[in-house]
């Protein structure tokens, strides 16, 4: 909504500006000086009184008024008299009686023009025109305004022209003639502008933002709006403040984001609220009322807009009381009340055809055609002609006064000079010839000084003129000096540099930015050293500088210098460089996600045949079969870690890696790697044994699976080249003042793999943890691998904030070790104990388990597996299948694969919980079976609802081991 009327007012720039406090401070002063003055003086001081009321009191302001008036018939001095009646208006503006406001500014108007008043006619002419615009007559409104400004234009008093051409351009604007008013309030711009008026510049900011909205230019709109925000947040101004925010609110409100403009339109609220601007509070409740319209939430558009016309009856604001009947014809017509959607349609009909009526607009358009602004404007610049013309003549006398000075004080030293020489005796006038003598020298001294700071001063423009960089000063936002690279950058002449603001330079979408820099440097904020814009040329071309400045004091004036630097080659080269890196993390992407994608499907198969390998192994075979099953599970368990390991491979390539953070103990951890290698260890008749230190915490955060698999690795790789001894692992905390990544709660533990193998030389050990190199090449070839298990070892143990390396000559066996920073959580848990009396059979007796599973031979493992623990075990096909089956049957367990037809597994999860929170049961156990190897997508999983997760392919002891834990 464009800047309201009444803010244009003369009388209300005091009141905008003050807060009550010191207005009561103010008042106060005013009573003690009151009742000690005479009755000359009392006049001015009532109505001083009355001003300080108008906001904080406006009753009072009417009383004090009224004193002032009879104070002023007493006396038959009518123009006091019009003065005191147009006060007695404003005090009843504020008292929000526009019908008595109105009678008495026309009784000031009718006195002023009786006795020839000129200001207070165009006083009361304005305030009169600002009353028939609230009430929707804007035939009346101009006609006053016009006669405001003749006035205004024969004092040349440029602020008041402005001020009244902007409620001209008001009328124009609440008639829809968007064109007429932004050319208006457009050159109200450029004089406040000129004059340096920020409530000017506030007003008219905030009237071509509102312009633009209605032209539908919403980035000029919300660029326009914001400036008149940003300078009403300089000078405290509230009221205008709450105006931008609604105008703000607008914007968004047409660009249909109603989220962000209710948000601005309930600050707006608040704001008014607090300034009691009924006209400003009425609007904005509409606007709230027809976002939450827009939102179809039809109550609360019913509540704002039914407060709306309560308020906007109250001061008789005709236009916005026609825009809320038509608010709440839409409620009542999408509510089916077609009877009130009737009523409040003709209601908003009446008024519209009052305002807008062909009559009144013939008559706007006769006023206009009787007072063309355009003539003012001429008028205007004759006005700035005689007072240059005038000025001119001044400056003449002024010369003429200060050259015949001048020649009067010469001639009169003369005559003194003369009458000196004339009584001088001859030893004074040797005395003279020495100090002339003196004064020579010094004048040959003085001489050969200037000299050489001319000499200085050529030396330095030069230096400056040859630098590439453009440099400038900046003075009373004019560019008083550019070096010759600063013109070429720009394509202007220095000459023109010197005729232009220096923000004709900034290319708009830098303007704003720009204008906050340079403001704060003025004020002596703390601003960054250099800030990157774009130039605009004068060809029009945009270009990318940096500039680096500081302030300086230039002949008694602050001025602000400066480097212009062109970065376009710079930025060019940037943007390519970001470009190719996306391109790059793109390509990696596809790789890591065709990897991912085989890697699944080997997995699913990997883990039938694992599967049928376990199962076979529990059965009677003779020894060539056993022969037979040994190379098929050896087999398929090296494939699984060639897999897993060029898997890892290509998600540390990528990024992808995110470390869980979950309970451990390494106790347990080293146990089970141990495990791991015992068969093979004892094969090659080693020892493999642990060390774990005493200070080291039972329990840690970190990712169990992490560091197993760097143990595994360096296990791994330990058997394969030791062939007597032993492999012995270690674990101690790590202390290093150097490493400055740990946080107060870390505990870096270092791991170490010892074994009595035959090490490798200093050359050999350069190669290792670099991508498919391998040491001992023939022993390699025999043993089998990839060559990238020590990098995958390399980059886990960055990611946990350690480091790796290893010790070791040739033929005395090697150590590698690596640290790793574990979490201590102070608290530890407390262990889970499990009746050992109890066998498996016995503890799991008669426990019924659901096996969600669309892979049949996974079907038939899994469930094999299961049924041979003791377990009643159902199987679904799919999700759908699963849910339906919880429903209808009691289960202990379900395992959940996760890719599925029909439904799978997250959804099925979430569907089941769901069931569970409605129906009050107790949550069941269920395990993610999956063969997803993406990290994160744990954390998904926990988030449906799974409570533990099982990678494919799995051993049938890792299965059976995961629920025994439960303790179902």
């Amino acid at each position: 909504m464009v800047l309201k009327h009444f803010r244009h007012i003369i009388f209300l720039v005091a009141v905008l500006f003050a807060n009550q406090s010191f207005a009561f401070t103010q008042i106060d002063s005013l009573k003690s000086e009151l009742s000690n003055a005479d009755i000359g003086e009392k006049f001015d001081l009532l109505i001083e009184i009355s001003i300080e009321y108008w906001s904080v009191q406006p009753q009072k302001s009417v009383d004090y008024a009224n004193e002032a008036l009879k104070l002023a018939i007493t006396s038959n001095d009518k123009q006091k008299e019009a003065l005191a009646l147009n006060r007695i208006g404003v005090g009843y503006y504020f008292l929000q009686q526009n019908d008595k406001s109105l009678e008495f500014f026309k009784k000031s108007f009718n006195l002023s023009e009786e006795i020839g008043d000129k200001s207070g006619i165009c006083k009361s002419a304005n305030n009169i025109g600002l009353i028939y615009e609230i009430y929707g007559e804007y035939d009346k409104a101009i006609d006053f305004y016009y006669k405001s400004l003749d006035i205004e234009v024969e004092n040349n008093n440029k602020e008041g022209i402005a001020s009244t051409y902007l409620n001209i351009g008001n009328i124009y604007y609440r008639n829809n003639d968007f064109d007429k008013a932004l050319e208006i309030y457009t050159k109200c711009l450029e004089i406040f502008d000129e004059l340096h008026n920020k409530p000017g510049l506030i007003k008219s900011y905030s009237n071509v933002g509102a312009t633009y909205t209605e032209k539908q230019d919403f980035n000029k709109a919300l660029h326009y709006s914001k400036l008149s925000y940003e300078l009403s947040l300089s000078v405290n101004d509230k009221d205008k403040m709450a105006n931008n925010l609604n105008n703000i609110g607008k914007i968004y409100s047409e660009v249909e984001d109603y989220d962000k403009a209710l948000d601005y339109y309930l600050q707006a609220l608040e704001i008014q609220k607090e300034t009691n601007d009924t006209w400003s509070e009425a609007n904005t409740c509409r606007n709230i009322g027809h976002v939450y319209f827009e939102q179809k939430k039809y109550d609360e558009a019913f509540l704002f807009l039914t407060k709306a016309v309560e308020k906007a009856k109250g001061i008789n604001a005709v236009s916005l009381l026609m825009e809320t009947y038509y608010g709440l014809f839409e409620y009542y017509e999408i509510n089916n009340n077609f009877y009130e959607a009737l009523k409040y349609h003709k209601l908003y009909a009446s008024l519209n055809d009052t305002i807008y009526n062909t009559e009144s607009r013939r008559q706007v358009s006769e006023i206009e055609a009787r007072y063309d602004f355009r003539e003012k404007e001429q008028k205007l610049h004759l006005f700035e002609k005689e007072n240059e013309v005038q000025s001119l003549k001044i400056q003449t006398q002024q010369y003429v006064i200060y050259s015949v000075t001048g020649f009067g004080l010469f001639f009169f030293g003369l005559l003194l000079f003369f009458y000196y020489r004339f009584y001088i005796n001859k030893r004074k006038r040797i005395l003279l010839q020495g100090k002339n003598t003196k004064i020579t020298e010094q004048k040959i001294l003085l001489e050969k000084t200037l000299a050489e700071l001319r000499e200085s001063e050529g030396k330095y423009k030069t230096l400056i003129e040859s630098i590439q960089d453009g440099i400038y000063i900046i003075q009373d936002d004019k560019i008083i000096y550019a070096n010759e690279a600063f013109c070429e950058l720009s394509q202007y002449t220095y000459e023109e540099l010197c005729e232009i603001n220096h923000v004709e330079i900034v290319a708009p979408e830098s303007l704003r930015a720009f204008n906050l820099y340079y403001t704060k440097q003025m004020r002596g904020e703390d601003v960054p050293n250099s800030i990157e814009f774009r130039l605009k040329s004068k060809k029009g071309n945009s270009i990318d500088v940096t500039t680096s400045s500081g302030l300086v004091n230039l002949h008694g004036k602050i001025a602000t210098i400066g480097t212009l630097k062109n970065v376009t080659q710079q930025k060019d080269y940037e943007n390519e460089l970001i470009k190719s890196k996306e391109e790059a993390e793109k390509a990696t992407l596809s790789k890591t996600l065709f990897i991912a994608g085989v890697s699944h499907e080997i997995r699913n198969h990997m883990n039938s045949i694992i599967g049928i390998a376990d199962v076979l192994s529990d059965t009677t075979l003779n020894s060539e079969q056993q022969d037979y099953l040994n190379v098929i599970q050896v087999s398929s368990n090296n494939l699984l870690n060639i897999i897993n390991e060029i898997l890892d491979f290509s998600k540390i390539e990528a990024g992808q890696i995110i470390l869980e953070q979950e309970p451990l103990n390494i106790s347990k951890i080293f146990k089970d790697v141990i495990s791991l290698h015992a068969y093979n260890a004892k094969n090659k008749d080693l020892y493999l044994k642990s060390v774990i230190s005493d200070q080291i915490p039972k329990k840690l955060l970190g990712d169990p699976t992490r560091l197993s698999q760097i143990l595994i690795n360096l296990v791994s790789n330990a058997l394969k080249f030791t062939d007597r001894g032993g492999i012995t692992i270690y674990a101690d905390i790590y202390k290093d003042d150097d490493i400055s990544t740990q946080e107060l709660n870390d505990t870096l533990i270092k791991f170490r793999v010892v074994d009595t193998g035959i090490g490798i030389s200093k050359s050999s050990q350069d190669k290792l943890f670099k991508p498919f190199s391998q040491t001992h090449a023939a022993a390699q070839r025999k043993q089998g691998g990839t060559g990238l298990g020590l990098v995958i070892c390399k980059n886990l143990a960055t990611l946990m904030n350690g480091e790796v390396g290893i010790d070791s000559k040739d033929g005395e066996g090697s150590t590698f070790w690596f640290t790793a920073s574990l979490i201590d959580p102070g608290i530890p848990k407390k262990n889970i104990q499990i009746d050992s009396g109890k066998t498996k059979k016995q503890f799991f007796n008669g426990k019924r388990v659901l096996l969600v599973e669309d892979n049949l031979l996974n079907q038939h493992l899994t469930s094999k597996i299961l049924i041979k623990e003791g377990y009643a075990t159902d199987i679904a096909e799919n999700g759908k299948i699963g849910l339906d089956l919880f429903m209808e049957n009691p289960y202990d367990l379900i395992l959940m694969d996760i890719q599925m037809p029909v439904m799978d597994g997250i959804q099925a999860t979430r569907l089941i919980r769901e069931y569970e929170k409605e129906n009050s049961k107790k949550n069941i156990k269920i395990i993610a079976v999956t063969a997803h190897t993406k990290d994160g997508e744990r954390q998904k999983l926990f988030n449906a609802g799974l409570d533990l997760y099982l990678s494919k392919p799995f051993k049938s002891e890792e299965l059976i081991g995961m629920i025994e834990d439960l303790q179902l």
